[in-house]
């Protein structure tokens, strides 16, 4: 949702306490003053007079966005609502993940208050399927470090988005980040040869026969807007006993606003990504790479919506952002 902010007279005299006010909705301010989570605010400024500077600090703390200016209503209108339909898309999308993110939740919850995780519930590796985000190496070797599984197995040689730009295999400077950040080199498996989905979980499941690790329990981990994906092309291609091995599915916990980066660009390359696996969730199965998935009808609305504002998703391709 977005707060819609009108600033008068007394605002424009009054900025430090406005600021202040904008802080309360930032991503930092928020949970202080009770907010359940970040909140942008759109401001629009009409007529003469309008503190354009004032507008865009408050955008920036909030993650909002503003207007000024002769502006068409009905043009304003449309825009936002083009901005709420890309919000409960994202919202959407991660939504059935969130039962699987509860296991780690708990654990790490059970781990502050000092209980301890008998070996029964511990996990026999944390698969982690390569990409352009080396958050998700971080992430992966912190659950490693909190003792969530015994080995760490890293996939990937060079993708769509790494062929070009990384001069190794995904696989290898994702092991490089655990290591420095503390996981014992004999504890890491890597298997750098797989250049899909489908091959980092066929051809990882080959080098745990390979050393000899059980895989009864997995943990697989990849970006937030990958895991509905991942989930589904390790149930249809899991090579191993399916119906015995319990999976979950998890990613780093990153608000959608502060997801791009340098690494994996700006927004709107985001945006197209998140575009682009939608439509494999929906057409993969047909073609054997995935098991089938519902999807909501205002989710497909809304993915028709991006791709008419021009995020085709199609190519998967980094894009400029």
């Amino acid at each position: 949702m977005h707060y819609f902010l009108e600033l008068n007279h007394y605002a424009f005299q009054n900025k430090e306490q406005v600021i202040v006010a904008a802080a309360s909705f930032s991503p930092r301010g928020y949970s202080q003053v009770g907010l359940p989570y970040p909140i942008p605010i759109a401001c629009v400024g009409f007529g003469t007079g309008v503190d354009v500077a004032l507008l865009a600090i408050i955008a920036k703390i909030t993650n909002g966005m503003f207007a000024i200016g002769d502006v068409d209503v009905s043009e304003l209108s449309n825009f936002f609502r083009k901005q709420v339909l890309l919000i409960r898309f994202v919202l959407q999308f991660a939504h059935d993940m969130e039962k699987l993110r509860n296991l780690i939740l708990l654990r790490e919850f059970m781990a502050r208050m000092g209980e301890q995780v008998s070996e029964e519930e511990l996990s026999d590796v944390i698969l982690v399927l390569g990409c352009h985000d080396t958050r998700v190496a971080e992430y992966a070797a912190r659950l490693w470090l909190d003792g969530w599984a015994e080995y760490l197995l890293f996939s990937g040689n060079l993708g769509h988005f790494t062929k070009g730009v990384w001069d190794r295999p995904e696989a290898e400077i994702f092991h490089d980040i655990a290591v420095s950040m503390g996981v014992p080199d004999d504890k890491i498996l890597r298997e750098p040869m797989a250049t899909n989905t489908g091959e980092n979980i066929k051809f990882s499941h080959r080098v745990l026969r390979q050393h000899k690790v059980k895989a009864n329990s997995v943990i697989l981990v990849q970006m937030p807007y990958m895991e509905r994906r991942t989930y589904a092309t390790f149930v249809k291609q899991w090579p191993g006993d399916k119906e015995n091995t319990h999976v979950v599915v998890t990613s780093p916990r990153i608000a959608f606003q502060d997801y791009p980066s340098d690494d994996v660009g700006g927004l709107k390359t985001t945006v197209n990504n998140l575009v682009g696996v939608l439509e494999r969730i929906k057409s993969y199965p047909s073609r054997g790479f995935q098991i089938p998935q519902d999807i909501p009808d205002d989710v497909w609305l809304a993915y028709e919506e991006l791709i008419a504002m021009g995020y085709d998703g199609l190519d998967y391709k980094m894009k400029p952002s």
